[in-house]
């Protein structure tokens, strides 16, 4: 909703819009408006909003009480948005987001296609918050019933962003160039057999630790958690793109709760030069270059190079040369929602992943699940809150001579 909202203090929202929340719990429309306000209020980029901007904007706002599973429920729906097509005089683009609980994923189309709620198909479109499916049988189920997803931070966020440095260049910025692009290099990711998940993967679950001078707790002590919860907080992995680009060049991923701060970035190591022209006592604290991109929450690009120290010695140390999104531009950049659903308003398809790029992203994984599922994890909690996960996760690196890259933090060093 704070994005939403943003979108519409932009203008971007055409000025006959309506936002129809449907659920199953008892309540009234000024109650939910009170309560979206709030959030708005915390969570907007465009800061507070005024009173009269938020009237302005809450009025669109309806609430609808029903069943998932029951007709009556997308028949009431399929009247409010007759009325408002009548209202306005025109045709309305119909976006249905399923903030749902994944069982009714498959569910929830079938009663929108019966109610003719989704019979224009230029028209209609849904759009999945949660992850799909929870294998490759059911995600392939779900796949013949809608089409594209969202995913989690593995199986989604951290393969796109792979997908975005190692794909080929596309000869046009249409959706379907982009993602047959992503898709390629799915195809190309060489397959971890299932006796080899241990050498190519770590998981872990955080335990108590320290965050910003607080203490907190571990994942088993959280609310609604099993005291033996063998679920994982924390996963990373090395993968091959077997291509000639990249042939033999490792990809590094990894993901977590509870680490130090939020990051999502892609760095790209480059390799050492067979010959050094320097003397050996320059070359001490030689790295070779580093080119890091920051996804978020700060957006920048840092190329870490070698420079000669100032003196009359040879001596030589890494420095970097930054990029600040921020810094550079007077506007920021917009939320990751608010482009989300600025795209879906737009019907450009280009970030969402495609069907088959959701089947290809499992069939990566699936030898990875069956691994963790047949060995349940006997070390759990095995890194502390507040910590960059396992100490398993180096052994990763050390055999290729690599180490993680420390997060960069655009307003000052790598920490």
């Amino acid at each position: 909703m704070p994005a939403l909202f943003d979108l519409s203090q932009s203008h971007s929202i055409p000025v006959h819009f309506s936002i129809i929340a449907v659920d199953r719990v008892a309540l009234s429309e000024g109650a939910l408006r009170k309560r979206l306000h709030e959030g708005v209020r915390k969570f907007a980029r465009s800061g507070k909003a005024a009173l009269k901007e938020w009237n302005e904007f809450a009025r669109h706002i309806r609430y609808l009480q029903g069943e998932f599973k029951s007709n009556a429920t997308y028949k009431e729906l399929s009247n409010q948005c007759a009325g408002l097509e009548k209202e306005w005089g025109s045709k309305a683009q119909r976006i249905f987001y399923m903030a749902t609980p994944p069982s009714l994923f498959g569910e929830i189309p079938t009663f929108l296609n019966y109610a003719g709620l989704a019979a224009d198909r230029e028209r209609s479109r849904i759009v999945i918050e949660k992850p799909i499916g929870y294998d490759l049988e059911s995600a392939l189920a779900l796949n013949r019933t809608l089409a594209g997803a969202l995913r989690d931070m593995v199986q989604n966020h951290l393969l796109q962003l792979l997908c975005l440095v190692a794909m080929e260049p596309m000869v046009s910025f249409e959706a379907d160039e982009i993602r047959n692009k992503k898709v390629d290099v799915l195809h190309a990711v060489r397959p971890i057999p299932l006796d080899a998940v241990h050498h190519s993967t770590v998981r872990g679950q955080y335990g108590q630790g320290w965050m910003g001078g607080k203490k907190v707790r571990a994942y088993r002590e959280e609310d609604g958690v099993p005291p033996d919860s063998q679920t994982e907080t924390f996963a990373a992995l090395r993968l091959f793109v077997d291509n000639w680009r990249w042939q033999d060049v490792p990809f590094y991923l990894r993901t977590g709760k509870r680490l130090p701060r939020q990051v999502s970035e892609i760095a790209i190591q480059f390799r050492a030069v067979p010959h050094q022209a320097f003397p050996n006592e320059a070359t001490i604290d030689w790295q070779p270059a580093r080119l890091v991109m920051l996804i978020q929450p700060d957006e920048g690009i840092v190329l870490r190079f070698q420079a000669k120290h100032p003196g009359p010695d040879m001596v030589l140390q890494p420095v970097d040369m930054r990029f600040n999104y921020r810094e550079s531009f007077a506007t920021p950049s917009p939320e990751a929602y608010v482009t989300l659903l600025w795209d879906v308003i737009n019907n450009d398809a280009t970030l969402f992943m495609r069907a088959d790029q959701v089947e290809a992203a499992w069939r990566l994984l699936m030898p990875v699940l069956d691994a963790w599922h047949a060995s349940p994890p006997n070390d759990f909690p095995n890194y502390a809150g507040g910590t960059w996960g396992p100490d398993a996760t180096q052994g990763l690196l050390i055999h290729q001579g690599h180490s993680w890259p420390a997060p960069v933090d655009l307003a000052g060093s790598q920490k």
